[in-house]
């Protein structure tokens, strides 16, 4: 099955993340498999997706918590989806809360997806931007420390990767700092503003 073109445009969509159900095992009598084994083969070479509104609840990334984030204005498209192929593909999210994940415009290449849809060798090409990351959103993170309630204001970033991503990636990038503010009450009368400050990364997963 064939397809030039594939759009949508959806008003609100929402995920949930959560932790994996434990493995019970095969069925009885029978061995358990990954693979999907599809009567067609399927080919997109162009899709389009516009959503409006897309909630996402994760009680994946701490433990015994709910953290909720909405996007708003998400676009995606895709180009040469099908099995052996590079899929270009071009991503964009906006989170404007005041403990949001910011602005991240994505684009990049992927390939490695085989016919059964499963995984393959796979590769991926990624330069992503992200604008107005606030700090509120690491918080939850950092638990007891001081710095919950000493950081404010915002990051941005830009990253270059290549590679599988589950075990041989290759990430660099800038971090911009000037948009922090600082605060100790027992040093200074008034936060510190931030400071035009960078820190340029390198990150080898081997």
């Amino acid at each position: 099955w064939s397809s030039d073109v594939c759009s949508a445009d959806l008003s609100e969509v929402k995920f949930r993340l959560q932790p994996a159900a434990k493995d019970t095992g095969p069925p009885a009598g029978g061995t358990k498999s990954t693979d999907v084994h599809l009567p067609v083969e399927i080919e997109i070479q162009q899709l389009a997706a516009a959503i409006k509104r897309l909630e996402l609840d994760d009680a994946l990334s701490l433990p015994g918590q709910k953290l909720m984030h909405v996007f708003s204005d998400v676009d995606l498209a895709a180009t040469n989806i099908a099995p052996a192929e590079v899929i270009a593909f071009n991503l964009a999210l906006r989170d404007k809360s005041l403990s949001g994940l910011g602005t991240l415009k994505a684009q990049g290449t992927f390939r490695g997806l085989t016919k059964n849809l499963t995984l393959e060798n796979p590769n991926l090409k990624l330069k992503a931007t992200l604008e107005e990351f606030h700090v509120d959103a690491i918080k939850p993170y950092l638990k007891n420390s001081q710095l919950k309630n000493q950081l404010s204001g915002s990051i941005s970033m830009e990253v270059n990767c290549e590679g599988d991503p589950a075990k041989n990636l290759h990430a660099q990038g800038v971090i911009d700092l000037s948009s922090i503010t600082y605060k100790d009450p027992s040093r200074w009368e008034a936060p510190l503003p931030g400071q035009k400050t960078t820190i340029a990364f390198q990150i080898n997963l081997d």
